[in-house]
């Protein structure tokens, strides 16, 4: 029992193949000589035509496991375009785990762990006194991210049989301008966001018997848009939550036995995070 638990947090704390777009911080950044840590859920509704490319695919695919259609090339094409969907901006559910460092009243620097993503950021505060509450804040973030597991990666659902992703790459840049209010009650703060995102991987596609057909799959994402977040202080910890929408444009495609498809797309994405705060 303890073994299976183990695993179930390993695999909540890698789940996930989106990109972040949660902040989960204040607008006030963490006073010099003090520590922020956060840990929060996040849900990426996905973009596009992906999202239908998804369900279409796991519909598919669970007919192929119940025997009632037999695959076929055709299909072993179709599967490579959710793969495709999959790596560019799929709907999923992703944790986020963060610490801050105050270096000083007006600066601060973060590392976090989000959707498989190892992250190192930095803020700047240039509005609101230092150290003080109940005042309005400014600050402007700048960050980085690559993803940090590069095992192989069974598709989970209904075709985990059938898709494997191989030797994922993925690097982020982030940039976002905050502002709102931090006192004794809690926080609120609203700004703009932007992320670019790239990324790699190979796709294998087995659908017995038709051959496994491997697929290259490249491209980048640009996200923009605002977020509004509120905290509550409850003594112990603050209990918070982010709102992000963004509009993205993905410029993707896959390269197969020779051929070449087109796997851009434009849309919009909800992303909800929820979670905890403290401050030591």
């Amino acid at each position: 029992m303890f073994r299976a638990a183990a695993v179930s947090i390993v695999l909540f704390l890698l789940a996930g193949c989106s990109t972040s777009l949660t902040s989960f911080t204040p607008a006030q950044t963490t006073p010099g000589g003090h520590v922020r840590v956060s840990a929060a859920v996040g849900v990426n509704t996905g973009a596009g035509d992906m999202v239908d490319r998804i369900d279409e695919g796991s519909a598919r695919a669970e007919q192929f496991q119940t025997g009632q259609r037999t695959p076929t090339q055709m299909d072993a094409a179709d599967f490579v375009d959710l793969a495709a969907a999959l790596v560019v901006n799929p709907a999923t559910v992703g944790s986020d785990l963060q610490l801050r460092v105050g270096i000083l009243d007006a600066w601060d620097f973060g590392v976090r762990v989000s959707n498989g993503t190892l992250r190192g950021d930095t803020r700047i505060q240039f509005l609101g006194r230092e150290a003080c509450d109940d005042v309005f804040f400014g600050s402007i973030g700048v960050g980085f991210g690559a993803y940090a597991f590069g095992f192989d990666v069974p598709v989970p659902g209904a075709y985990e049989d059938f898709v494997t992703l191989e030797d994922i790459e993925r690097y982020e840049f982030d940039g976002s301008l905050l502002f709102g209010w931090s006192g004794s009650v809690g926080d609120v703060w609203f700004g703009p966001k932007v992320v670019y995102t790239t990324y790699s991987t190979t796709a294998k596609v087995a659908l017995s018997p038709v051959p496994t057909v491997t697929a290259q799959i490249t491209g980048s994402n640009i996200y923009y848009g605002g977020q509004v977040g509120l905290a509550l202080n409850l003594y112990i910890f603050r209990l918070a939550a982010e709102l992000t929408i963004a509009g993205v444009s993905a410029s993707a495609e896959a390269n197969s036995s020779g051929s070449t498809s087109d796997q851009s797309t434009d849309g919009l994405v909800i992303y909800p995070a929820a979670g905890v705060m403290f401050e030591f």
